[in-house]
């Protein structure tokens, strides 16, 4: 149920965003030697932003899957609920518990990433819930191509410390540039966004042709 090829590329488009919002910001070194000396310090910035993102991801999973039991075919895969695997107060409840885990580690990046978290999780219950269940709308592709632009900007206002070396040597950092700072927003990364909502438009509307016998 946790629908880990959805899943890994929701986690490529924040990763995309960190990348890009690095890169345009302090320079493409800082993610091609994230692994290496001084630069691994941002490694727990990726950690934070990554996991934060993922749990969200997975409480829409979860949330989706509530308000689609009564509809869902119990012997497909992946139906833990429909097939009574797991029971729907168990699920709701453990769905509560990573959304509150989310926002908290959200909240160690910075207060608009728990903005953007608010706004996902907002999106999510009127795509799934009544009374509004927007997905049982002609239009219903726009939200989750509106998800996938905040996951890219999720990432992209991902902060790091932009470190200054001092004559070029990686053990010898200025103390006055650990400070985290956060990518400003560009318009091309505002693009770069646009074109991963129009791809995940175009996509969804794919999966809902494939989806066709079970909706109907």
């Amino acid at each position: 149920s946790l629908r880990p090829a959805q899943t890994i590329m929701f986690t490529g488009i924040v990763a995309a965003g960190i990348a890009s919002g690095w890169s345009s910001y302090a320079g493409s070194v800082y993610v091609t030697s994230i692994l290496d000396k001084p630069y691994w310090v941002n490694l727990e910035f990726v950690i934070l932003s990554v996991v934060s993102s993922m749990l969200a991801w997975l409480v829409s999973t979860m949330w989706n899957d509530l308000s689609d039991q009564a509809g869902d075919i119990p012997g497909k895969a992946g139906r833990a609920l429909a097939s009574g695997l797991v029971g729907r107060g168990e699920l709701a409840q453990v769905s509560v518990v990573l959304m509150a885990l989310s926002l908290t580690v959200g909240a160690l990046l910075s207060w608009w990433h728990v903005a953007i978290l608010a706004v996902i999780y907002s999106l999510s219950y009127v795509y799934s819930f009544p009374p509004v269940r927007f997905k049982e709308r002609i239009l219903s592709p726009l939200l989750l191509g509106m998800g996938t632009f905040l996951a890219f900007l999720y990432g992209y206002m991902t902060p790091l410390s932009a470190v200054r070396l001092y004559q070029g040597d990686p053990d010898l950092v200025y103390p006055d540039s650990w400070a985290p700072v956060m990518p400003s927003l560009t318009m091309q990364a505002v693009l770069l966004g646009m074109y991963m909502f129009i791809g995940l438009v175009v996509g969804s509307m794919v999966t809902d042709i494939d989806g066709y016998e079970e909706d109907r």
